[in-house]
């Protein structure tokens, strides 16, 4: 990854796509339990955890990023929450087993194919795997839209 992506986000809380209700319609389309343990793929700063804990409050989330400083920030945000547990890894060697695999806008970085692969051996049984990906919602998107969203295989046709 270019110093000029991390140049370009650095101090913001979100880093990707989507919203607290996201995460929330995500949590209750799995029928996610309170004691969940749920992984939050290329966490950023940890702008989702907050959501993912209302959604399990009683679970634990593992919060994994490739970028250290992005792990920093999270750890001075959670202090003490020893439900939260982030580190410093690459998104396709996950260690399991969790109910939940959720990634909000960051599968693009190895592909969804190679992602779900490497995913479903960190699944608990009966798990779940939610991200976010890019979707046009009209037939004539910029060329910088375009651009961002040609990777095959995204079909947002009915999807939220």
């Amino acid at each position: 990854m270019t110093s000029a992506f991390f140049t370009l986000h650095q101090g913001l809380i979100r880093e990707g796509p989507g919203e607290a209700a996201d995460v929330a319609w995500a949590a209750e389309m799995a029928g996610l339990g309170r004691d969940a343990r749920i992984c939050d793929v290329a966490c950023g700063p940890g702008a989702d955890i907050p959501a993912l804990l209302q959604a399990a409050p009683e679970g634990k989330v593992t919060a994994v990023d490739a970028h250290k400083p992005f792990i920093e920030e999270l750890n001075m945000r959670v202090g003490a929450d020893k439900r939260v547990v982030p580190y410093v890894g690459k998104m396709d060697k996950l260690k399991g087993p969790f109910d939940l695999i959720w990634c909000a806008g960051a599968v693009y970085f190895i592909g969804i194919e190679k992602a779900l692969g490497a995913w479903r051996y960190a699944l608990a049984k009966g798990g779940h795997v939610a991200f976010s990906e890019p979707c046009f919602f009209t037939d004539a998107p910029s060329q910088g839209a375009r651009v961002l969203g040609q990777r095959p295989g995204v079909d947002c046709e009915g999807h939220r």
